[in-house]
């Protein structure tokens, strides 16, 4: 006979369901006058060089919804955690970011996630690196891409009460059969009441094992796994936990944490 073992794991998924559309930068882009629009799902591909330390994109976003800006390069090519940098500003070059996104998408370069913009129009994205540390790049590419664009009305409520372990408990289980779910990050939160971001936000959900002693895998990925960029692409910026039914945390296998 068998018994039923519930656990509660701590999944920040963050995939999406929409194809990008590629594309190529074109130059000179190193001036907010001469900024590439990038487009809502556009791939576009970029490089820097010694020469050319800057690229600047221009985007169109809406301040009830959230999106992401990330940068990706082939890290067998490009390791660029400590080279790229990145930046979101105004029309006067102004910074509209609380914190740097540069470095956080590890060997990929920057992650801006779960971003929601202060107030409805055009921003710039900055990408740029020192003339030195790009000098010892043989190939300094990447592409960047911007995406979700979720309304926050569904961010806000998808699967939503679940930070407690007692409101995951009364939601439904995961599906153990290799069913991808999407969820979204985000969390409104007001600072000293002179900022609101939305940022330290997690996601529980509740596991059913069948058996004691069966193999629970679990992880987050990429929208470039999911539409066929390589199989290295993993998703960087999200943890995983596993809590028991009490809520405490137990040990896991973790086969790739950066």
């Amino acid at each position: 006979m068998y018994k039923t073992y519930s656990t509660l794991i701590i999944l920040l998924l963050v995939c999406v369901i929409s194809f990008p559309v590629m594309g190529q930068e074109t130059e000179p882009n190193d001036t907010i006058a001469g900024a590439n629009p990038l487009g809502l799902d556009e791939i576009l591909d970029a490089d820097l060089s010694q020469a050319d330390t800057i690229d600047i994109f221009k985007i169109s976003v809406e301040s009830d919804k959230m999106y992401s800006i990330a940068t990706q390069t082939d890290p067998l090519v490009f390791n660029a955690k400590n080279v790229l940098k990145m930046d979101v500003v105004d029309e006067n070059d102004e910074s509209v970011l609380n914190s740097s996104p540069s470095g956080r998408y590890e060997k990929f370069g920057s992650i801006l996630r779960a971003w929601v913009p202060e107030a409805t129009g055009d921003y710039y994205v900055k990408i740029w690196a020192a003339p030195d540390v790009l000098a010892a790049e043989t190939d300094p590419s990447y592409s960047i891409r911007l995406w979700y664009g979720t309304p926050i009305s569904v961010a806000g409520t998808e699967h939503e009460p679940d930070d407690e372990v007692t409101d995951a408990s009364l939601l439904p289980a995961l599906m153990t059969d290799g069913t991808v779910v999407h969820g979204y990050l985000y969390n409104e939160y007001t600072e000293g009441d002179t900022f609101t971001a939305n940022w330290n936000d997690f996601d529980l959900y509740k596991v059913e094992v069948p058996e004691a002693g069966m193999v629970l895998i679990a992880e987050t990925t990429t929208p470039g796994r999911l539409y066929g960029h390589p199989e290295w692409i993993r998703e960087t910026d999200t943890e995983i936990t596993l809590l028991d039914n009490t809520g405490a945390e137990t040990p896991i296998k973790n086969d790739d944490k950066d």
